[in-house]
């Protein structure tokens, strides 16, 4: 008997308790008592799983690649467990396995898959303890520098990771992403599985962010056929030749909602629940996922075109006469691919930037001045900022070029922020949270009553 997990896991459960008694907001603390009492806690309860895991990694899109994913599992009637609140640390997921597990660690019930999304870095101790069935990683951007370093950082870490997998894992990746793509070098082509872009959309990409303008692996110049954002696209390597592989997922045409995917042979149309070209890449990592499951093509299909997004991306919620766009705001790629998806939204716009500078958001919010606000500079008509740096931010869409002098609002929490958004006339309003911020918002709508808090 392992008195050691039996504490651990008593101990756990009794903070889950009474944080659910009193209706709190947490979900990693369980899963920190229970890894502080027996550090091997996440091996011994994570076997409970009848066709394995899959754990989900990348800067940007695991949530909602998570959510496409969870939601076609439960079209075809399999049972999952998932840290759908977006706790992706290690402790997080303890704290959801602590659901299934008797005090002597043994799963309560057999469930077929978990489904867990992963911060970037704690994915190197995750994947070790629970030795998933699958891997997807989606992207690799700058995110987080005081806690990350710069990807290359990750890169190295991963490449490492997979390295030391065990041969039964298999590998899904993005390959429009040559950091992404490169860590395929040391897997056989039946454990990789490569997703992207399969045309040129005629996409014009003025970012200035790319983190990878260099071949990962030999440091020469990559060049490019085609860009589709940031340093995603179809590269070649002018030295060692590392190349975009050959597609086994791909969209091959867009247009309007409807995307047409190619695999083995075939293609389909579907029509996409969300807006924005990033949005591609997680649909075709769901379905990426879905078929390496031997989930129908067809019934993926299904699932997915049903899709409601994850809280806070790209969710919208009613409130009294307005509609709010909400969109998590992480790292520079991600807002300047949220910016000019809604500038393709007509007439002049409301918006809402809530900075944070916690631990969960990064200390560090320099990231902002490397934010494209270009498409909406004819369109902002009013800025409020809130957070705990929102003159950070104001001085940062100062220097935007943005058209028509927006007033700006400063806000010194949210009650002052809805009290000024309900004498604004305009009804579509976009809100950019990080992700403490986002948190903030969820809890002060709920005690509202205009939103269950974890949906």
């Amino acid at each position: 008997m392992d008195i050691r997990l039996i504490t651990a896991i008593a101990a756990g459960k009794s903070v889950k308790l009474a944080l659910t008694v009193f209706q709190s907001g947490g979900t990693a603390a369980p899963g920190l008592i229970t890894e502080t009492i027996d550090k091997n806690a996440l091996k011994k309860i994570s076997s409970g799983f009848k066709q394995g895991v899959i754990l989900i990694s990348g800067t940007n899109g695991k949530t909602t690649t998570a959510r496409l994913l969870t939601n076609a599992l439960t079209n075809q009637g399999y049972t999952f467990l998932a840290n759908s609140a977006g706790s992706n640390l290690k402790r997080g997921i303890i704290s959801v396995l602590l659901e299934q597990v008797n005090l002597t660690g043994r799963p309560r019930r057999k469930i077929d898959f978990g489904i867990f999304e992963c911060d970037e870095m704690a994915l190197i101790e995750i994947a070790k303890e629970i030795k998933p069935r699958l891997i997807l990683l989606t992207n690799l951007f700058r995110d987080q520098l005081d806690r990350y370093g710069e990807v290359e950082t990750i890169r190295k870490k991963w490449f490492e990771l997979i390295r030391s997998l065990p041969n039964e894992t298999k590998v899904i990746l993005n390959a429009d992403d040559p950091g992404i793509r490169s860590l395929a070098d040391y897997l056989n082509e039946k454990r990789v599985f490569f997703y992207g872009i399969g045309f040129n959309p005629n996409r014009q990409n003025d970012s200035i962010i790319s983190d990878f303008s260099r071949c990962p692996n030999c440091g020469a110049s990559l060049y490019y056929q085609t860009e589709f954002f940031s340093h995603l696209g179809d590269y070649v390597c002018s030295k060692c030749g590392l190349a975009r592989p050959k597609l086994d997922l791909s969209a091959v045409a867009i247009e309007n909602e409807k995307i047409e995917i190619a695999y083995c042979g075939r293609t389909e149309k579907i029509t996409t629940p969300l807006k924005g070209f990033y949005n591609v890449y997680n649909l075709l990592a769901a379905f990426s996922i879905g078929l390496n499951l031997k989930i129908d093509f067809d019934q993926i299909q299904k699932s997915l075109e049903k899709f409601k997004p994850a809280f806070g991306r790209q969710e919208i919620i009613k409130f009294n006469s307005k509609e709010l766009f909400i969109s998590l705001a992480k790292n520079p790629v991600g807002l300047t691919e949220t910016i000019k998806t809604i500038s393709a939204d007509p007439g002049k716009k409301t918006l809402i930037f809530l900075l944070n500078d916690k631990i969960a958001d990064g200390v560090d919010v320099s990231w902002i001045w490397d934010v494209d606000f270009n498409s909406i500079k004819n369109q902002a008509e009013t800025i409020i900022f809130n957070g705990r740096r929102p003159y950070d931010m104001g001085l940062r869409l100062k220097y935007a070029d943005l058209e028509n002098r927006p007033r700006f609002i400063f806000c010194r929490n949210l009650n002052e922020v809805f009290k000024n958004l309900a004498e604004i006339k305009i009804e579509r309003v976009y809100i950019f949270p990080t992700y403490t911020a986002l948190m903030d918002l969820k809890k002060f709508l709920a005690r509202r009553g205009y939103k269950k808090f974890w949906t």
